[in-house]
């Protein structure tokens, strides 16, 4: 039988595309102890959108999902991509876990097809994990798949890492303060993929956000949210022998890093959309976003006193949206307490040319 499957899988990688191998020959394939054949079997259960043969797709996942070597990802990326295209019932939760390290897009499609207590576990633990890492296209889509489930325990991850930085311009007592800006910075980057030799076409999976037309054009959407995440699958062409990625993710970043202040708030507050009683509507927080405020110059005093103002008026914003998250149920008595307070970051920006005295505030930068 592994004779067979091994001379089946050299005719077979010059097949035409019409001429796909038949479902018993692709069982063969993903049954040899072969990892091309296996490899080749995936890749025709892929193309076939063949189904009813998740045993096998997991035992080949199993066998490889640790390997370091080339064939041990080329084996894996195939398997997974099986999976995804021929809609097959995903593998356990803990073979995604350990999947997810190397390959976190097809982990995370995958892990979008199951709703249990299990995968929301796993999801949850990424919501501190996959934070402030560039464009973080992982932390989306696990909270997005968190607030489709409703998960326990959401609101209070999301809001775990939260600092509310507020930007506080000074300028002279009779001018007009001059307007903020603030920005982000870009860095792109290729995602590769590659084909080791006598194996099937690489096959590697991107997320991104589906915000702008060229991202909705070559993408799938994985899952709905306040930002909206796809994927895009892309096939090496066959004489492309670069290696594919060791890590699964996408070259590139943001400075500053996501998720925002912004972003995370707006996951609480489709959070509480979700909890209305008669479906979704639009809830306002008490707080938004960081916040940009102006100050003329008085006196020290003065001043030193509408910074703690400021401090005041955002955490009782922040106490008032707990107070929401609480009596809709979105926070336990124990998430509560232990978020109760919010850190508050002043940034001051002295735009005075006249009267230099010291601002003075101890804390503030």
């Amino acid at each position: 039988m592994i004779l067979s499957a091994i001379l089946l899988t050299a005719a077979l990688m010059q097949v035409p595309a019409e001429a796909p191998p038949t479902p018993d020959q692709v069982r063969a394939m993903l049954g040899s102890s072969d990892a091309k054949d296996q490899a080749w079997g995936a890749w025709w259960t892929s193309e076939s959108r063949l189904s009813n043969l998740e045993p096998l797709l997991q035992k080949n996942l199993e066998a490889h999902a640790q390997g370091r070597d080339q064939q041990d990802l080329a084996v894996v990326d195939a398997t997974l991509d099986a999976y995804i295209q021929s809609n097959s019932n995903p593998p356990p939760v803990a073979l995604l876990e350990s999947v997810y390290v190397r390959r976190p897009a097809q982990a995370l499609i995958l892990m979008s097809r199951i709703n249990s207590e299990l995968a929301d576990t796993f999801l949850l633990q990424l919501i501190p994990t996959e934070a402030d890492r560039g464009y973080a296209y992982e932390w989306f889509a696990a909270a997005n798949i968190l607030l489709a489930h409703r998960a326990p325990g959401f609101a209070a991850a999301v809001l775990r890492d939260l600092r509310i930085k507020t930007t506080v311009t000074v300028c002279e007592s009779a001018s007009p303060c001059p307007p903020g800006s603030s920005g982000m910075v870009f860095r792109d980057g290729v995602f590769g993929v590659g084909r080791a030799p006598g194996f099937p076409p690489g096959v590697a999976y991107s997320l991104l956000f589906r915000s702008s037309a060229y991202a909705i054009s070559i993408s799938t959407s994985l899952l709905e949210g306040p930002v909206a995440v796809g994927y895009r699958r892309t096939v090496s062409p066959g004489n492309f022998t670069a290696p594919i990625s060791e890590n699964g993710r996408s070259p590139g970043g943001i400075d500053p890093p996501r998720p925002s202040t912004s972003d995370r708030l707006k996951y609480v507050a489709a959070a509480l959309d979700a909890k209305t009683a008669n479906g979704p509507s639009p809830v306002r927080l008490p707080i938004q976003d960081n916040e940009r405020r102006t100050m003329q110059w008085k006196t020290k005093a003065d001043f030193i006193s509408g910074i703690d103002q400021i401090r005041q008026d955002i955490q009782k914003g922040y106490s008032d949206m707990l107070l929401q998250l609480s009596s809709n149920r979105l926070l336990t008595e124990d998430e509560a307490r232990e978020l109760a307070t919010v850190p508050v970051d002043v940034d001051i920006l002295d735009g005075r040319t006249v009267d230099r005295t010291p601002l003075g505030i101890p804390g503030v930068r």
